[in-house]
């Protein structure tokens, strides 16, 4: 056995989902300075070399499908094996999301009944009550919960994809021939194995709040509905739109990072290529030539970047203005109408847009952009 096994594999389950099995290792750095001897050895689920054969295996059994599908209508896909590859413990993260989007839909149900307890002559009894008292107490440790192992299992998933995309990349230049090896320039494949490995990592944190959104918002929409009826349609589509536009905008940013890593890999590939000519040929005199070149190439990449960040801005702009346009759509129906203004409604109605105020500036607009960034990286890993 191993001086330094990592003591997650001798924890309790409240040790797993607290995380204290790392306590033994903070009170150590509290004493002194951590060295290399004092690391835990590597879980043998975060060994690199058997996610990158499942995932060489998925990715060449893709290959051998397009082979055999006639007239080439079955194309190999890199997302295609990842999924077959990952797609249950993913499933398991989504789950524990949606259980901890439960229980925020429920929360504010439970704390509005539990306060009509204290009003008077409310007919609430004292059993009801206590349970009401109970499952608010439970819910945010739910929540709590839910929330923390599925977005550490995300971040661990995140990895290991990440590591066997590394490793794909590495098996298949090894694979190459001196010919087919130079059409591919160094720099193109140092921005591989940095930038566009990065996008399976982040799409593997946020992917799941695609459909936890979407699923978010149809059921916000049902019960703002059951309150105030039609009045709310106009709010429906001013949703709409607004899920519509981030996905526009997603779309966008898909085509501006394939045109800015395009002239990503063209200013590497031109940095190598002046640096091979300065060793072989040393004259300074071509040091300014050299360096508007190189100028030229990164400002137009740095135009990409500006344009990449105005629609993020756009993005950011929806989801900050989305819960006040929302409510002020509401209440000029309601107000042009002359209905009757419902205060429990208008409590639940605020903490639930919240909520989507909250997946949508953040979780579903992150997945959009990163689910962009992940289709132009596969792309270009795949060829």
């Amino acid at each position: 056995m191993s001086k330094n096994q990592h003591p997650y594999l001798k924890s309790n389950q409240f040790q797993k989902i607290y995380q204290s099995w790392v306590s033994s290792l903070l009170q150590l750095g509290r004493k002194r300075p951590l060295e290399i001897d004092d690391v835990f050895d590597i879980l043998p689920d975060d060994q690199s070399q058997p996610w990158i054969d499942r995932l060489e295996k998925t990715w060449e059994n893709e290959i051998a499908l397009a082979k055999k599908s006639d007239k080439k209508k079955y194309k190999p896909s890199l997302f295609r094996a990842t999924w077959k590859v990952y797609r249950n413990r993913y499933c398991i993260m989504g789950l524990f999301l949606l259980v901890h989007t439960i229980c925020r839909f429920i929360q504010p149900f439970i704390l509005a009944r539990f306060i009509r307890y204290f009003a008077p002559c409310s007919n609430i009894s004292l059993t009801e009550a206590i349970i009401l008292a109970t499952l608010t107490s439970i819910i945010p440790w739910i929540m709590f919960v839910t929330r923390h192992l599925a977005f550490i299992r995300s971040f661990i998933g995140g990895m290991h994809l990440r590591c066997a995309y590394c490793g794909l990349i590495f098996r298949k230049i090894m694979r190459l021939s001196i010919g087919s090896l130079g059409q591919h320039s160094s720099g193109k494949i140092v921005n591989m194995l940095t930038n566009d490995v990065q996008t399976v990592e982040r799409l593997t944190i946020d992917g799941n709040f695609l459909w936890i959104g979407l699923l978010e918002t149809i059921v916000v929409l049902i019960i703002l509905w059951s309150y105030v009826g039609i009045t709310i349609l106009l709010a429906i589509i001013y949703t709409c739109f607004i899920i519509i536009l981030q996905i526009i905008c997603g779309k966008c940013i898909q085509l501006i990072w394939t045109k800015r890593v395009r002239k990503t890999d063209l200013r590497i590939k031109l940095m190598n290529e002046i640096i091979k000519s300065i060793h072989l040929v040393k004259m300074y005199v071509w040091e300014r030539p050299f360096q508007f070149k190189v100028e030229r190439v990164r400002k137009q990449e740095t135009t990409y970047v500006i344009l990449q960040s105005l629609v993020d801005t756009i993005k950011i702009v929806n989801g900050l203005t989305y819960p006040s346009t929302f409510f002020l759509i509401i209440f000029g129906i309601l107000w042009y109408r002359r209905a009757p203004f419902d205060t429990d409604f208008f409590t639940i109605a605020f903490v639930l847009i919240s909520y989507l105020r909250h997946t949508y500036l953040h979780n579903f607009s992150n997945a959009c952009i990163h689910l962009s960034q992940y289709w132009v990286a596969s792309n270009r890993i795949e060829v």
